[in-house]
């Protein structure tokens, strides 16, 4: 099996058992997302959630108004997430996609990417 393949088991896994659901948005997130944008002129902004995970961050990131859209290789985090956001939001915003396939959007769809620990978990090998 490749290491992709490997990563995308371990992950579904975990959010299958639900070992790694994390509550609240990342404090460094939270903090740089304050200094760039103010509360009320962020629904025009399109934001990214690059492997969302969980979704706590892109919780937080809902909440404060921008106009989200996320990326994650399970359907157990797309589950996960889509709890927590309101029942009128449009689950077609979180896709789920084999990590080595080319994402649905257009180019400069985005005004903001947040891939927060995406690098962190996964080797130079797999980035490429």
């Amino acid at each position: 099996m490749n290491k992709i393949k490997t990563n995308e088991n371990i992950w579904n896994r975990l959010y299958e058992s639900r070992q790694n659901v994390l509550t609240f948005p990342a404090e460094p997130l939270v903090r740089y997302m304050h200094y760039l944008y103010k509360p009320g002129q962020v629904s025009s902004v399109k934001v990214l959630d690059f492997g969302f995970g969980s979704g706590n961050n892109f919780k937080f990131l809902s909440d404060f108004g921008f106009n989200m859209y996320g990326y994650e290789i399970t359907e157990h985090a797309r589950q996960i997430t889509l709890e927590r956001l309101p029942s009128d939001f449009d689950p077609g915003r979180l896709v789920v996609a084999p990590a080595n396939t080319p994402l649905p959007f257009e180019k400069e769809t985005f005004d903001c990417i947040i891939a927060w620990q995406v690098l962190n978990y996964n080797t130079y090998e797999s980035l490429q």
